[in-house]
Formats: C-alpha cells, structure tokens, sequence
C-alpha cells in the first residue's frame, strides 16, 4: 500500500470528508480528498486528472444520474477502480443490485464513522490494486500465449487442455482422417485430453505422460517425440501444477519443434555408416592385397639381392601411408558427437612430442581452455604441427596461442609461410608442394574443422610464416543447447 490513497468523493451538496490516517491491520495511510456534486463532473475528473484517483466514494441520490448509474460508468472506465456507494438514501433492494454491479462496499452513512470508512476505503483499495494486478500478469500471460514461437499447454487433472498457445495451432497440417476433432485449433482442443483428440500411439503416449506426472509429480524434461499425424519431430517438458496449499491441479507443459534439428541428425548419422562402411572396404579390400605384396617382398629378399627390391619395399609404404591417410579422412569426416573440455597447451604439447622435431621448437602462448573432440583436435594439432616442421629448414619455431582469450586459437610458425595464391588450394586432398608429401595433411586439418562446424583461415604470422586460425570453437564455460 502506497502511503497516501486519493479519493473522489461525489455528493449533491460538495461535502468533504475528514478521513483519519488508518491503523492496524493496514499500514499508516493518509487519504487525500477531492469533492464533485454531479456524476458527470466526476466522470471528467477520472478521465483528465493529473493526479490519479484511487477510490471513488459516491451518495446515491447525484443531481444528474444515481450512484449505481455512476459505478456502470466508472466500471467501463477502469474496471479495477474502487467504488464505494456510501449514502443513507438507499434500501436493502439498493443495496443488493449495488453488490451485484460490483460494489467495493455498500456502506449506511448512518452506521458509518469516518474512521470505518476510511479502513473500508484502504482495504477497497489494497483489493482494487491486488486486482488490477492480477489483471496486468493475466494479460501478460495472454501476450505470451499468443506470440511466444513455443507450444505451451495447460492441463487439468483429467489431462484436459485448459489453455493453449497460438503457436502449433492453426497451422499443422495433418495427413487423412489421423485427428477425432476438425482440426488442430485452440477451439478445438480446449478441455479434451490427447486421446480424445487423436488415437495413435503419439496421443496414448502423451496421455501416459500426462497421468504420470499428475499422478506422481514427477516432470518430464525434454522428451522427443515423434507425431505421424503432422510428420514432425517434438521436444516435449510437462512439470506439476501445485495450487497454493501444495496438492497438484494439473501440469504446465512446453513443446518447441525440432524436425530440423532430428532430420539433420538421422542425415549425419547415416553419412556415418557409410564412412564406417567405406572404411571397412578401404582397411579389408586394400590393406590385404598390400600385406600380401609385402610377404612376397620379403620372400624375394630371402632369394635374391636386388637394388629394384628397394624401390618396391618403398612404393609398399607409400601405398601404407595413403591408405591410413584414406581411414583418417573417413573417420575425421564423421560428424563430431562425442565433446570434452580441453586444456588448448597441454594438448598441444602433448602432441609435439610425437612429431620429428629436429631443431624446432614449440612456444605455447595459452592455456585456454575449449569444448571439442579429443581425438580430433589431437590429430589437428599433430597436422599443422608436422607441416610447419616439414616446411621449413628444422629450426623453426612454431607457436600455439588464444584468439582474443579464447576459445578459438591458432598455430603460428616462422617459417617461409604460405603465399597468397596457394593458401585454399593447400587445403585440397592431394595437394602438396613436398616430393615426398601425400597432399592429406591439411585437407584432413580443414575436415576436423568442419566436423566441428569450426572455420580456418590461413594467413600470415607476425614472423612471416604461416599462421592457421581456428575460430567459432565451443567455450565449454557457456551453456550448449
């Protein structure tokens, strides 16, 4: 309750009223007091004050209309307003169709002293402020029934919807005679539960959801469903609806669409086993035919010492090395679905343990920390790392830092660099400026990055060298949907 109330007081002979400040049960209030004598006056004094009116206390007989004709004016003006008919020209039957026409109070001034009227006035108010309240978070509610792009449902106990957002009604689409109502619209659906609105098994399920966490308390979080009816994917959550002395009246439900997302998913995963397929015939159909040669190769050694065995026992391992290039690009490929925090230096140093190093010498510039695959981004670092290394006369200096703090990083060295011209076509399977080089390396850098809906951008280090830059990398202290 603010500290003071307005009040409009509307009698035929301009009277005033003494109001005291209120006590208990309400906190101190001081009421402030302005008089009309006609009903059109203080219609013109509602609408135009500067001052807000916070109570209207009005006789029954006004010279221009009667105190209810007065409250039905006031009621379309601001419904919330408190009105109080406070006369002793009125009668029992007055009395009722005041209360009928909601009345705030019917109070005799005979058997009312200031001091009551100014605790019924307070307490008018306080009513009249909690309603209109509950008006503002009613229409709030409503707003967001209606624009929010999430399906949002009420149920009762019975799982009878009792209210229904807008969106995902009016504009499913459904496949033949698969619904028991015309259509799935708000009017449609409102108090019947999902049988009595369908019969596949995607409406007995949703019941089944319906009844366990009304019957038990328990939600469901984040359930995908598949509904024929509409051919589209859902991600359901149902939690209890308690009422105010803890006993459950029903549920509060959310739906957000996520065919997209599924279809997208059931795409990658069977992009994957046919790259687990591929696999397979790569490491059977090409991996025996070359062990074979090999046994034979080591045969004719035992038999024969020739300089043309040399070349053949070469060729051998240059065809192990295509073909393991061959398995890393089908495995990189795979979408990544398996994410871990990771320690960006420790990695990297890990991997530069691995790599013929000669005179190079690694220089990590940050700890920062990402979400990615392991495996992944060890065969990444390992990657660039060997190409600055191979690039360059052996004492290179090869650095591993944070973009901006990170997540996303880059591998630097300062070695001859890559020109211009050349820096997209490096990327590219079987691309190398290297005799002995598979052109794989980088092709398999840029699939790992892709993998993980990464970009990398090539450019020049501080030294002049090659720097490769890793950005949009997951930042594993940020929630992830």
């Amino acid at each position: 309750m603010s500290d003071s109330i307005r009040v409009l007081y509307v009698n035929t002979k301009s009277d005033t009223l003494d109001l005291p400040d209120t006590r208990a049960p309400h906190e101190p209030t001081r009421f402030e007091v302005v008089t009309e004598s006609t009903a059109q006056a203080a219609l013109e004094r509602l609408k135009s004050s500067d001052s807000p009116i916070d109570c209207v206390v009005s006789e029954y007989r006004l010279a221009d209309l009667d105190g209810l004709e007065l409250l039905e004016w006031v009621r379309q003006c601001d419904p919330t307003m408190a009105f109080l008919l406070y006369t002793d020209s009125g009668s029992e039957a007055i009395a009722s169709e005041a209360i009928s026409r909601g009345v705030s109070e019917y109070l005799p001034k005979s058997a009312t002293d200031e001091a009551t009227l100014a605790e019924r006035i307070a307490a008018a108010v306080e009513q009249a402020r909690d309603d209109r309240q509950r008006r503002e978070d009613s229409n709030l509610l409503d707003e967001i029934f209606d624009q929010i792009p999430i399906h949002l449902f009420v149920k009762d106990t019975a799982g009878r919807h009792v209210r229904v957002s807008r969106h995902l009604t009016e504009e499913i689409e459904h496949e033949g005679d698969t619904l028991d109502v015309p259509a799935f619209t708000r009017a449609n659906i409102f108090g019947k539960t999902d049988i009595e609105i369908g019969d596949s098994e995607h409406e007995r399920q949703s019941y089944a959801d319906d009844m366990h966490v009304i019957e038990t308390g328990e939600p469901i979080i984040n359930k995908a469903e598949y509904s024929p009816n509409a051919d589209e994917w859902n991600l359901t959550s149902k939690v209890p609806w308690y009422d105010e002395n803890g006993e459950i009246k029903g549920l509060f439900g959310a739906t957000k669409r996520i065919t997209d997302r599924k279809r997208y998913q059931q795409e990658l995963e069977r992009q994957n086993d046919r790259l687990e397929e591929f696999t397979g015939i790569v490491s059977h159909d090409l991996r025996n035919p070359l062990n074979v040669a090999q046994g034979h190769l080591e045969q004719a050694r035992l038999d024969c010492d020739s300089e043309h065995l040399a070349a053949v026992a070469q060729s051998h391992d240059r065809m192990e090395t295509l073909i393991e290039n061959l398995l890393t690009i089908a495995r990189e490929g795979e979408a990544v679905t398996e994410f871990e925090t990771l320690r960006l230096a420790a990695l990297a140093d890990a991997c530069w343990a691995t790599v013929k190093t000669d005179e190079a010498e690694l220089r990590l510039e940050s700890d920062t920390m990402l979400r990615a695959n392991r495996n992944r981004v060890k065969q990444l670092l390992e990657n660039l790392l060997c190409n600055a290394v191979a690039h360059s006369s052996g004492d290179v200096t090869v650095t591993v830092g944070a973009i901006d703090g990170g997540p996303d990083f880059y591998v630097a060295d300062d070695g001859p660099g890559i020109p211009e011209a050349e820096r997209e076509r490096v990327l590219e399977r079987g691309y190398s400026t290297a005799t002995d080089g598979t052109g794989f390396g980088l092709s398999i850098v840029m699939q790992i990055v892709e993998a993980h809906g990464w970009k990398l951008t090539i450019t020049e280090s501080d030294d002049g060298g090659a720097r490769f830059e890793i950005t949009g990398v997951d930042d594993p202290t940020q929630p992830h949907g």
